[in-house]
């Protein structure tokens, strides 16, 4: 009689290394198996509505929705991933040759507007507001140009030279997304627990399609671009969670088992509050106050981004330039914030290579070892009107230690705004005659305020804690 199927094969494993040995005429004793894990698999946990379209507008009906079903599984989420399938229905822009007409704004993940992981006692556990924001502002920063141009990233489709699944013929195309890249707590350098993770539901709102994509030329840099005006449809297919999961020896699972019903099992974790503010196109000092319930801050990132008039041409004006008179150039000619009585930095940031300096040296890149980044970050960071304040206090890449920010204890921000670049004049071509339209658009300061927290699964209940 066995307990379980891993048993019935781990017998059947040992009955036939005997045989083997017996037959070889092998005298000694085989040496222990070094592992207390009984079975690995890659697990699938499907979404309530696997498929869905989007409307003649571009919009999605409903978020994806996923529950974790794992018994006595624990999840590596660091090799866990998101697999889904897309179709894009555009009639495209014409551009120069070789050109690419339609593509993600940066990657596949601008599709995913917000992320929330609510535990089965109904806990959140973690909520991700503008996550496409977040992860295209990182990105270079995060993952060198390898990982992301030829690794896992370019199966999330940041590579660029590679096209996405249009009207052209190619019915779709297929996105391996790592759960980390949309997950803080699978940042965690801790295997996830079953106590936890079991029962735990995935939310995901996505975007309107017309957010996700740029309908322009890449080459195009002026200030009137041809686009033509149908909209755009979109497919996701077979949207899938697949975890990388370990089921553990009988006496391990006993000991944690133990631990969750005493004392609980508690898992650090990196996570991320968007709050956002809006920009007029003028030069502006701008004073605001990050303000949250309670949490312990590592950084505060800070990007520019837009909303346009014109749903079809969101696309192109978030890849707009963001400052009046030039190419590359800055958004900002002062970049200082405030806590309690102290300046961070000391004095404020003038000039666009200081704060790129700034930038790698709150994402580790400066201080030796591995300084690998994208190369396409140093040439765009100026143009990405993007800035980083960072508040560790650790004195390595292994240690963090961020200071409080609360109610009573708010971070204040200090910018200096440079003149924004004008809204853009688009030719939109309806036949026989092209009609020119001049769009305007908001642009807004996105914060995300980095900080650390720590999720307590007990048998009394899920708790997230500072």
């Amino acid at each position: 009689m066995y307990n379980s199927t891993e048993q019935k094969q781990t017998q059947e494993q040992d009955e036939a290394k005997h045989f083997v040995k017996s037959a070889n005429a092998v005298r000694y004793s085989v040496l222990a198996d070094p592992t207390l894990v009984q079975h690995r698999s890659f697990k699938n946990h499907a979404f309530q509505i696997p498929n869905q379209d989007t409307d003649d507008n571009g919009n999605f009906a409903q978020p994806l929705i996923c529950k974790f079903m794992l018994q006595r599984e624990f999840i590596a989420a660091k090799s866990s991933y998101l697999k889904f399938s897309v179709r894009v229905d555009t009639t495209g822009t014409p551009g120069e040759f070789h050109a690419n007409g339609v593509r993600w704004n940066s990657s596949v993940l601008d599709l995913f507007q917000s992320i929330r992981l609510t535990s089965r006692d109904g806990t959140c556990i973690e909520y991700i507001e503008n996550a496409d924001v977040l992860q295209a502002t990182i990105a270079q920063t995060t993952y060198e140009s390898d990982y992301l141009f030829h690794g896992a990233g370019k199966l999330a489709g940041f590579n660029p030279d590679d096209g996405m699944a249009t009207f052209d013929g190619v019915e779709s195309r297929t996105y391996i997304v790592p759960l980390k890249m949309i997950l803080g707590l699978a940042s965690a350098e801790d295997l996830l627990p079953p106590q936890l993770m079991d029962g735990c539901t995935l939310e995901i709102h996505l975007h309107n399609i017309n957010n996700a994509i740029c309908r322009v030329a890449d080459s195009a840099q002026s200030q009137t671009v041809d686009i033509l005006i149908p909209g755009t449809v979109a497919q996701i297919r077979d949207v899938s969670m697949v975890t990388d999961s370990y089921l553990f020896d009988n006496r391990l699972y006993d000991m944690i088992e133990k631990e969750y019903q005493t004392t609980g099992l508690p898992i650090k974790f990196p996570s991320y509050t968007n709050t956002r503010m809006p920009v007029s196109n003028n030069s502006q000092l701008l004073n605001f106050t990050a303000r949250q319930s309670a949490t312990r801050a590592t950084k505060l990132i800070g990007k520019m981004s837009t909303v346009n008039t014109n749903i079809q041409q969101q696309g192109f004006s978030d890849n707009h330039r963001i400052q009046r008179g030039g190419f590359l150039t800055y958004a900002y000619s002062g970049l200082q914030c405030k806590l309690g009585d102290r300046f961070i930095p000391e004095r404020a940031l003038g000039t666009p290579e200081e704060a790129s300096f700034h930038w790698l040296c709150a994402f580790h890149k400066c201080s030796g070892g591995c300084t690998a980044v994208a190369r396409e970050f140093l040439g765009e960071f100026e143009q990405r009107g993007a800035f980083v304040f960072s508040l560790d206090r650790g004195v390595s890449k292994k240690t963090t230690s961020g200071v409080t920010v609360s109610t009573k204890y708010p971070l204040r921000v200090n910018l200096s705004v440079e003149d924004i670049a004008d809204p853009v004049t688009i030719d939109l071509f309806s036949p026989p005659f092209p009609v020119i339209y001049t769009f305007s658009f908001q642009r807004y300061l996105d914060t995300f305020l980095e900080h650390e927290r720590v999720v307590i699964a007990a048998s009394s209940g899920t708790q997230v804690m500072l």
